[in-house]
């Protein structure tokens, strides 16, 4: 809501057809850097006429203007990072990174938390994915601002709506207290004992509310132990994925998966929601020497992920560990990606070169290129110790987008009418954060919809 707009915000509509540019932009741009590298050798007496430079893109075109099959970068991006939870943190990492000093804000956002950051995608390069968002936070039971924060901002997300696209919150560290108005609270978490991550795969589908909010008796890596923990600091650190439905999945039921350490407190409708599933996360290792994959969606050499998607995809977080840092001989290698999927990733830690020529730093996001003569292989190399990666790939979707607040649809019609089904009580009776869970039961308990309904347009007089 806070990256996206919020209610009422202007709809933003765009088409697939776009992207026919941004489709031969790779080999066009590729093309034209080889031609004048023999401009420049004509001038010292190479020589290329018109004859050299048509054969010249004739090769580049026949050889994929990528050889070895290799898929290039298109771009780099380095998001903003906000101050927040705790907000004195984040400022100070922030006049840390203008001072020039980068290697020491990430160090200490990384041990102390206080920022988050939004990256803005731009949706024809990365179609089906809409947002990502990187969240790294901290809350102290001794931070002076934070009891004054906490009358602006809580301390997490309250009911707000959502429909036409799924929800993905991958936790690293602390943990979420989740619920919703399909009558589903249940909690995940980061197990740092071996449990590994958590992901909440929320699917809106035709619209509902949830609430995430942090919990904050996870996450407190350190400090005395019970009955004193309360007075350890909680650290929390996770990834917001939004992924956007086809149209004909738009106005599916809505349904929760959960993967990893976590547990469903109460399914008050499962009668007509269903079960919350609920799986490991697989781990694929072995491959590649000091590579170790967790496969959250899709599949990893025959490693395969319980979740169910809708769209093809693959959501990877890719850990590398050189034996000799002198030597680096950490290697992660794939051909599996089609041409026609959108690949980007984004470096939690460390550095890592990418398809042999570029490379790519912490906090960097990094966009390879789409067109239908893109390579399918893909490299990363890691250059430091040690690299945290998030990888993503997916079949784009050939439909207009439509995005308002917190809805993502296919035209600025559809948006409206979101927004009027919400307003209507069609997605559920809104509810304070501060309501207790009974209160919350009797809310989001109701047989049908009419009386949903009816109980929204009483709490809105």
């Amino acid at each position: 809501l806070l990256v996206m707009g919020g209610e009422g915000s202007s709809p933003r509509v765009m088409s697939p057809k776009r992207s026919i540019a941004s489709r031969i932009r790779g080999p066009a741009a590729h093309i034209r850097r080889l031609i004048r590298e023999r401009k420049v050798e004509n001038r010292n007496g190479g020589g290329l006429g018109r004859r050299g430079a048509s054969a010249l893109r004739w090769k580049a075109w026949a050889s994929g203007a990528n050889g070895n099959n290799i898929r290039r970068v298109d771009r780099i991006d380095r998001p903003a990072r906000l101050p927040v939870w705790p907000v004195v943190n984040g400022l100070a990492f922030t006049m840390i990174d203008l001072l020039g000093q980068r290697d020491l804000a990430r160090t200490l956002e990384e041990k102390m938390g206080g920022r988050v950051a939004p990256m803005m995608l731009d949706y024809h390069n990365t179609n089906p994915f809409v947002l990502v968002v990187h969240h790294r936070h901290s809350f102290s039971p001794f931070d002076p601002i934070r009891p004054i924060s906490n009358l602006v901002l809580p301390e997490g997300f309250p009911a707000h709506p959502h429909r036409g696209f799924e929800t993905i919150t991958y936790v690293l560290k602390g943990g979420f207290i989740h619920r919703d108005s399909i009558g589903v609270k249940m909690k995940y978490w980061a197990d740092e004992n071996g449990g590994g991550p958590s992901v909440q795969w929320l699917t809106t589908g035709r619209g509902l509310l949830h609430e995430e909010f942090w919990d904050k008796t996870k996450g407190m890596l350190s400090g005395p132990p019970p009955p004193l923990d309360f007075l350890s600091d909680s650290q929390q650190e996770l990834f917001q994925i939004w992924l956007n439905l086809p149209g004909r999945a738009k106005m599916m039921t809505p349904r929760v998966q959960l993967l990893g350490p976590g547990e469903v407190v109460e399914n008050i409708n499962k009668e007509k929601f269903g079960e919350v599933s609920k799986n490991d996360i697989p781990i694929s290792n072995g491959d590649f020497p000091g590579v170790s994959v967790r496969v959250i969606a899709g599949s990893h050499m025959n490693v395969e992920s319980k979740v169910e998607t809708v769209t093809d995809v693959t959501l990877l977080h890719i850990l590398m560990q050189n034996s000799d840092p002198e030597r680096p001989d950490s290697i992660w290698e794939t051909s599996a990606i089609p041409p026609s999927h959108s690949v980007f990733f984004y470096v939690r830690s460390g550095k890592v070169l990418v398809s042999g020529d570029t490379e790519v730093e912490a906090h960097e996001t990094c966009y390879l290129q789409r067109h239908r003569m893109a390579g399918r292989r893909i490299t990363i190399e890691c250059l430091s110790d040690s690299a945290d990666i998030l990888f993503f790939s997916g079949e784009p979707i050939q439909e207009p987008i439509a995005t308002g607040g917190s809805m993502v649809m296919n035209s600025e019609s559809e948006i409206s009418q979101a927004y009027i089904d919400y307003s209507s009580g069609k997605f559920g009776v809104p509810w304070e954060h501060t309501v207790s869970d009974s209160e919350w039961a009797k809310l989001v308990s109701r047989k049908n919809d009419e009386e949903k309904v009816d109980l929204f347009q009483e709490s809105e007089r």
